[in-house]
C-alpha cells in the first residue's frame, strides 16, 4: 500500500483556522501517512485524536538524510477514549526527507491533522 497524504492547515497570526483531519486506523511504515514539506522550521504541529479505548502511538519518522538518522523517530503516546492531543512543533532538519516529505505512523484508530504556524 501507499501512504495517505495529510493536508497542512496554515494558521495565520491573530486568525482562526479549520484543521483538515484524515482518518487513520493503525497505519504504520509504508502504510502510514505523509505530508509535503512545510515552509517554516519548527512550526509544524500535529493534531491527533484516538477514538479507540487503548493508548496508541504517533510516530514521526526520522529523515532519510544522514544528519537526522542518529536522532531517531519521535514517538508520542496518544491516550485512548476520544483523547485529542497536539504533538510538536517538530523540527524540519530532523524529520523532512530528501524529497521534502515527512512520514508518520499511527498506531491507533482516529484522526490526524497538521497545522503550520505562520
Amino acid at each position: 500500500m501507499s501512504r495517505t497524504a495529510i493536508t497542512i492547515t496554515k494558521a495565520l497570526t491573530n486568525d482562526a483556522a479549520t484543521v483538515t483531519l484524515s482518518d487513520c486506523a493503525g497505519a504504520t511504515g509504508t502504510d502510514g501517512h505523509s505530508l509535503a514539506a512545510h515552509e517554516k522550521d519548527e512550526r509544524l504541529v500535529f493534531v491527533v485524536k484516538n477514538t479507540g479505548s487503548a493508548t496508541g502511538l504517533l510516530t514521526v519518522y526520522a529523515s532519510d538524510k544522514m544528519n537526522a538518522l542518529n536522532q531517531g523517530n519521535l514517538v508520542s503516546p496518544v491516550g485512548g477514549g476520544n483523547i485529542t492531543r497536539t504533538v510538536g512543533p517538530v523540527e524540519g532538519a530532523r524529520f523532512v526527507n530528501a524529497d521534502g516529505s515527512i512520514y508518520l505512523g499511527t498506531g491507533f484508530t482516529g484522526t490526524i491533522g497538521a497545522i503550520e504556524l505562520m
